[in-house]
């Protein structure tokens, strides 16, 4: 952009009345802001695209493969209630809920969306009290690897993923799926999360069958299936696991 240029987009933006502040780099879910503040947002918008355009590299996270394995593997005809463990940060208890199924989201942090078929109770996960094969699908996407770990400034606790899965088995009906997302390749734990292999991970969920098992790797030209489990570029498992 040319000097005059730059001036001309302060200008347009400083008379908008309206800003739209959009939740995680997403068009569907926003904040509508209105008045001077609208004019505030518009104009260090600009900034940061006009800085951006420049400098900027896009990032694009696991979620991009997570959440359509997700989708691809529900049973819509089968499936009613769901639980989705770690929903904050995400759109997918709210989505679900808009299509109909009966959602209860958990989490220790706050969740700012309401819908009818979604309930939300903000708390540690073993201390809520469920009553057994409640739920016909768990769905934790990329969160099983934080629990238990001083993540989000949590108390730690030792084997808090085989613990959350144990309770996650205790939780699904017969017959009942867990959608799991883990980071995957050398094992490693440090105070925000785990990194699985293909030991660690079987260790992990040896209470189910495994349905589905994908693991994708971010390359160069994105994140894309893959086989090779001993290269060191990033990856995440995503796992489809049945209570038998």
């Amino acid at each position: 952009m040319t000097i005059k240029q730059v001036l001309t987009e302060i200008k347009k933006v400083l008379s908008y009345s309206k800003a739209r502040y959009f939740i995680e780099f997403d068009d569907d879910i926003y904040y509508e802001i209105s008045g001077f503040k609208a004019r505030i947002v518009n104009f260090v918008n600009l900034l940061y695209k006009i800085i951006n355009l420049k400098t900027g590299k896009i990032h694009i996270r696991e979620r991009i493969v997570e959440i359509p394995f997700l989708y691809k593997n529900l049973d819509f005809h089968k499936i009613n209630k769901i639980l989705d463990l770690g929903c904050v940060g995400s759109k997918i208890s709210l989505q679900l809920a808009s299509l109909g199924f009966n959602v209860v989201g958990i989490d220790y942090r706050p969740f700012i969306f309401k819908h009818k078929n979604l309930e939300f109770v903000q708390g540690n996960f073993f201390d809520i009290n469920i009553p057994a094969e409640s739920f016909d699908c768990v769905i934790s996407i990329s969160t099983i690897e934080h629990i238990g770990l001083p993540a989000y400034n949590i108390k730690p606790f030792e084997q808090g993923d085989k613990k959350a899965i144990e309770k996650i088995y205790s939780l699904l009906k017969k017959g009942g799926k867990l959608i799991l997302t883990v980071p995957f390749g050398k094992a490693i734990v440090n105070q925000f999360g785990r990194i699985y292999d293909q030991k660690s991970l079987n260790q992990l969920i040896k209470l189910f069958k495994i349905d589905e098992f994908e693991i994708y790797e971010k390359s160069k030209s994105g994140w894309i299936l893959s086989n090779n489990t001993l290269n060191k570029s990033e990856k995440v498992a995503c796992v489809v696991c049945l209570k038998q």
